[in-house]
């Protein structure tokens, strides 16, 4: 049993000596916790499959268990394609491989507005660096993701042969998605603090979401006139470019890259500012 021990400290030392830019402080409060933040990502880990006869073998399990039903479903059933030339196994590997992407992204959002409410002892009874929360369950989350890889990668080999080189670069497309994973679950964060039923919110918004990202269909299959709603959602260019890298070969513009993952660094650093601000009010309505 992993025990995180936290001592009280100055409340303006809590997170460490930071600079004030949000764009850096968000890595730097990471980085100054670094010894509490691994304890805590360790023990959230541990209580997730605590108790449970299969412990973390869950983490392989599930990924074989839902790569079996994604197949059945969308590539035989639905007899969807990502190309003319895809067969039934690289169309099943493409579609999992958007989950793995999506997965990344919805998880940590998925827990943010109960984040702090669930912790609540953190709030009142220590001083803790609070802005560090998202950033253990978005760590979590890239644990589960990285297995998830490591299964597609394994059955990329069984299923249709090595993946291309360029399948070491996929991780790099994972890299937004976890920026705009983490400026969200800040902003949510706070904003469960003070409404509870964002928590409900959330949850319909990421049902919703999955609809309108191209996870079970390639874009060519989505109606030029209708494109406009999938190409503004944020997740759409990180999985067509870690499906591409992953499955096809395919590698992006670097400029293009660059530019997204710009953005999703602002928008990080945006959710982490929001949250920053409203933290003082915390423990009035926890």
């Amino acid at each position: 049993m992993t025990r995180v021990i936290i001592t009280p400290e100055n409340p303006k030392t809590a997170e460490g000596r930071l600079t004030g830019i949000p764009v850096v402080d968000l890595f730097l409060v990471a980085v100054r916790n670094g010894g509490l933040l691994r304890a805590l990502i360790r023990r959230d880990i541990e209580l997730r499959y605590r108790g449970s006869v299969l412990g973390a073998m869950w983490l392989v399990v599930v990924p074989l268990i839902m790569l079996a039903a994604y197949t059945f479903v969308f590539a035989v059933v639905f007899r969807a394609r990502f190309g003319e030339t895809s067969s039934l196994a690289q169309s099943s590997l493409a579609i999992y491989a958007g989950m793995i992407a999506f997965n990344l992204f919805s998880e940590p959002i998925g827990r943010a507005p109960m984040l702090i409410v669930d912790n609540a002892a953190f709030v009142k009874r220590v001083v803790f660096p609070l802005r560090i929360m998202p950033w253990m369950s978005m760590a979590t989350a890239a644990f589960g993701g990285m297995v998830s890889l490591l299964v597609l990668v394994c059955f990329h080999f069984v299923l249709a042969g090595p993946p291309p080189a360029t399948a070491l670069l996929a991780p790099l497309a994972l890299v937004p998605v976890c920026l705009l994973a983490l400026g969200a679950s800040w902003l949510l964060a706070a904003a469960g603090v003070f409404v509870r039923d964002v928590k409900h919110m959330v949850n319909m918004g990421m049902t919703l979401m999955m609809f309108v990202t191209p996870i079970f269909y390639p874009l060519s299959a989505v109606p030029e006139r209708l494109r406009v709603v999938i190409y503004a959602n944020p997740m759409s260019y990180s999985i067509e470019t870690f499906r591409g890298l992953l499955i096809t070969g395919v590698t992006p513009p670097a400029a293009v890259w660059i530019g997204y993952a710009a953005g999703c660094l602002a928008f990080a650093a945006a959710g982490y500012a929001v949250f920053a601000r409203f933290q003082r009010r915390f423990a009035d309505v926890v």
